[in-house]
Order: C-alpha cells, then structure tokens, then sequence
C-alpha cells in the first residue's frame, strides 16, 4: 500500500499537482494519515528522523557551555572578592608613632598577622587601647577593612 501511495504521490506531483492537493485528496478516500505521511516522506526523500547536528552546530553549543562557566566563575569570584594573584604573604602593617625626640612621625611595624580572625581581631583590639595602628594608613585593602572593622567594634564595645 505503501508503496502505491508512493508511486501515486509522485505521478501526481509530476503532473503539476499540489501536494497538499494531493493530501486532501487521499484523505477524502479514507487514507490513513500515518500512510499518507510515510509516502509523502519516501517520496520527497526525507525520514522521520531527526536530523544529526553538524560540527559547526556542536562547536557553537560547546563555546556557549564555556561561556556560562566563565561567566559563572567569574561571578563566583566577584561574590567572594577571590583574587588568586594575591597568593603573596602580606606585608606587616605599617603605622606611625610619636617620636620620643620630635614631633615628627617615624613609621613602625604592627604584627598582626594572624591567620584566625578572632586573634586578629584582639590584637587589633590591644592595638588600639595604646593608639598604635591607624587604619586610614594600611595600604592593603582587605587589611584596611578589617582595621575599620575593628575600630567601629571597639569603639561601639568603649561606649
């Protein structure tokens, strides 16, 4: 049957006739739609299977898979302030004493290095009680913020 409707399909089409002409005029007859697809499928020369996705198709889906995770990673780096080229270990907190001698500024060395920040945060503290760290003078940034931080929790907890 199938192939009747095939050879009709293209004897019609041949003589210049429509093909959705000739798709009404089979189902007016009392075809099954089923068939009529199949052998207008085998007649045009298609199938009923997807077509596979060329290289070009795939090399696009995976730039665009890239994309999103660099910009995911991104992102991610952006919500964390992660900044892997600051592997380095920090300098020492620089600050500024009276001097015994003069009136003049001399630069010294605040140790506060630590890797917890609740022990950070004391020496910051202890720090602070003797006017020996002045945050607006730390050059890191990260460093400074905490310093500020510090400084509004101590002087909120001196209240």
């Amino acid at each position: 049957m199938a192939k009747d409707l095939t050879s009709f399909i293209k004897e019609q089409m041949s003589q210049g006739r429509d093909a959705r002409t000739i798709r009404e005029y089979l189902i007016g007859r009392n075809v099954d739609k089923k068939s009529i697809d199949k052998a207008f499928d085998k007649s045009f020369g298609g199938s009923s299977h997807p077509a596979k996705k060329s290289s070009a198709e795939k090399f696009v889906i995976a730039g665009m898979i890239v994309l999103f995770l660099i910009l995911v990673m991104v992102g991610f780096n952006i919500y964390y302030k992660i900044d892997p080229l600051k592997m380095t270990p920090k300098e020492p907190i620089r600050t500024f004493e009276p001097s015994t001698t003069n009136d003049l500024k001399t630069p010294s060395v605040v140790n506060c290095e630590f890797e917890d920040s609740e022990q950070k945060y004391d020496c910051y503290v202890s720090k602070f009680e003797n006017n020996e760290v002045k945050c607006y003078e730390i050059k890191d940034y990260n460093e400074k913020d905490f310093c500020y931080r510090v400084q509004d929790f101590y002087a909120l907890s001196n209240v």
